[in-house]
């Protein structure tokens, strides 16, 4: 069976021909897993801009004070 790889096999872990490979082994829904990791990656790029933002002001702040 081939899959989208938001299910895997249980044995193997192949997402591209899911239990084909191991027989008849249960496959593994990974959507909740896959979800999961997106929303970290989401927020660790927010961080970034975060940090970036707050850096650059704090430059900007430090040259008004310099002049």
């Amino acid at each position: 069976m081939i899959t989208d790889g938001s299910f895997v096999c249980g044995l193997c872990g192949e997402w591209m021909t899911g239990c084909n490979l191991c027989g008849q082994a249960p496959l593994i829904d990974m959507r909740d897993t896959l979800r999961k990791e997106e929303i970290a990656l989401h927020e660790a790029e927010n961080e970034l801009r975060l940090q970036e933002r707050s850096i650059r002001k704090a430059a900007e702040e430090r040259n008004l004070w310099n002049r």
